[in-house]
């Protein structure tokens, strides 16, 4: 019988963690994300925001909030993606505060972000 192996690549992580975000299995997603940042693979912002928008999903604010740092420390840029889903789950969890912080931070980057949805 015929064995293929497959390691799989970074896209291949970010799609599963995509799918994840569609059927709110943010645990799943920040579990994918931690076993492709154990392999030897180098992440990128894409799979990064991906998980970021799990949490959002989930209003896990203070998870998408790490997420964000961790894009910075890991020597990758944060985009308006990036941001727009990290103040999306402020939103979801009615933290107001950081929400004002991340869009400050927005500003100074010159990013363009979707501010339209007010926070309830």
């Amino acid at each position: 019988m015929l064995q293929l192996s497959y390691r799989p690549c970074v896209i291949s992580y970010s799609s599963a963690i995509s799918s994840c975000t569609d059927s709110v299995q943010w645990s799943q997603a920040l579990h994918l994300l931690q076993q492709a940042a154990s392999s030897s693979l180098r992440l990128d912002v894409f799979t990064y925001n991906a998980t970021i928008t799990a949490c959002e999903k989930a209003s896990l604010w203070s998870q998408a909030l790490l997420l964000l740092t961790e894009i910075e420390v890991t020597r990758l840029e944060a985009d308006s993606i990036s941001f727009t889903a990290a103040m999306a789950s402020c939103k979801a969890a009615g933290r107001w505060q950081p929400t004002l912080l991340l869009l400050a931070e927005v500003r100074k980057r010159g990013l363009k972000v979707d501010v339209s949805c007010p926070i309830q």
